[in-house]
């Protein structure tokens, strides 16, 4: 009896051991899968500096056809800083007669890791605490096809993998305006504001916005005669409790006004607007480009609710 009992539970045994093998070895190569990814993602979190900027730099050349180097980055993924220095962005050389497009001395953005979790875990404002922008020059070009190169570049980014653009918004734009003054330096703080209803309805709240900017260089091919104008603004502004980009945009767009390139920034905010991400927190692409229609006929009521002129300084 015990021998038949033997011979008929041995099979069985034989079997349950092998399976215990086989457990043991697929939970041994999880574990190693795990603990390398674990270790992986550690190095990365520790040293975002080995990988970010050339990760960044790669997809926007491979996304946009726009070349963009960083030379140096300092970010802390676990304190919510990112921090880059002497960025240089430059044209398509296929696309535009002049190479350089953009070059920015400092970018500095601040969000707390706490508050990115209560944002997508629990639905709440997204706190941006800082963002700093100090660029050197800025180089608005239009080719002789009539795109301009900074909408161009935006309506890449926004564009789904395997969509073709939409029918250039750049072509709308029409000649430069005619410059009424040349100011030399200006600086200014700006407080947010509530939307038209009276209540907040963005999920999202910049602290503090500060913006450089040195020089202005706009450049149109388009025109059977090239047009072109070099400033050096030295423009300041700050602006405090953001929570709608027209308050932003209606700034800049009456600040610029005098340098003759107000349809050329109203081309280029409307393609920023259609950005992913951006349009969401309005509500839609639709509505944020309605809004930016509307800009210019909104600029001196809105400027006098959102600006306060602190300091008017030539440099």
């Amino acid at each position: 009896m015990p021998a038949l009992f033997h011979v008929i539970l041995w099979p069985f045994l034989k079997v349950l051991e092998l399976l215990w093998w086989f457990l043991k070895k697929c939970l041994s190569i999880a574990f190693a899968i795990f603990l390398g990814f674990f270790l992986m993602g550690s190095v990365a979190l520790i040293f975002p500096n080995t990988w970010f900027p050339f990760l960044l730099e790669r997809h926007i050349e491979n996304k946009t056809g726009f070349s963009l180097h960083i030379d140096t980055s300092r970010c802390n993924l676990f304190k919510g800083h990112l921090e880059f220095e002497n960025i240089l962005m430059k044209n398509p050389a296929a696309r535009y007669p002049t190479d350089h497009a953009l070059s920015i001395e400092m970018l500095e953005v601040d969000i707390r890791p706490s508050q990115l979790w209560k944002s997508f875990w629990h639905n709440e404002e997204l706190l941006i605490s800082n963002i700093y922008l100090d660029i050197d020059d800025l180089s608005i070009v239009r080719n002789t096809q009539g795109t301009i190169n900074f909408v161009e570049c935006f309506e890449a980014l926004s564009r789904e993998k395997g969509k073709k653009s939409s029918p250039n918004s750049s072509e709308s734009a029409a000649t430069p305006d005619n410059r009424q003054d040349q100011r030399s330096g200006f600086s200014y703080v700006s407080t947010g504001q509530k939307s038209r209803n009276g209540k907040e309805e963005a999920r999202w709240r910049i602290e503090q916005l500060t913006f450089h900017l040195d020089s202005l260089r706009w450049q149109d091919f388009k025109s059977s005669k090239v047009q072109e104008q070099s400033f050096e603004i030295f423009y300041r502004h700050q602006w405090t409790q953001i929570t709608s980009l027209d308050t932003i945009i209606h700034t800049l767009l009456t600040d610029f006004k005098p340098y003759g390139i107000s349809l050329f920034m109203r081309s280029i905010f409307d393609s920023l607007l259609g950005l992913p991400g951006i349009s969401h927190v309005h509500g839609g692409v639709k509505m944020l480009q309605s809004l930016g229609k509307k800009v210019l006929s909104e600029l001196k009521g809105k400027f006098e609710a959102v600006s306060i002129q602190t300091t008017t300084k030539g440099q």
